[in-house]
């Protein structure tokens, strides 16, 4: 995985989790990505049960991860589900 990461990729798979995904206690829930928002409204997080990216105001993010493996399976899931 470059350093990069497609903030307008990971919105778009946010808005898509929201949309088509199952509510739960943790969120909204699809294709194993958990969605949610925090109350200042421009925050963000998507997680799975090993990584988690917080997008915050003007497109900079925290991504945590155990390992290079997980943010790459991670980051595909996310990279699929907003090309839905």
């Amino acid at each position: 995985m470059d350093k990069h990461l497609d903030t307008k990729k990971c919105l778009s798979a946010f808005a898509t989790i929201l949309q088509e995904g199952e509510k739960s206690e943790k969120g909204y829930f699809l294709k194993g990505i958990w969605a949610e928002s925090m109350d200042d409204g421009y925050t963000v997080r998507l997680f799975d049960n090993q990584s988690e990216l917080t997008l915050y105001f003007h497109n900079k993010f925290q991504l945590n991860s155990p390992d290079s493996k997980s943010t790459d399976q991670f980051i595909r899931k996310i990279y699929q589900i907003s090309e839905q």
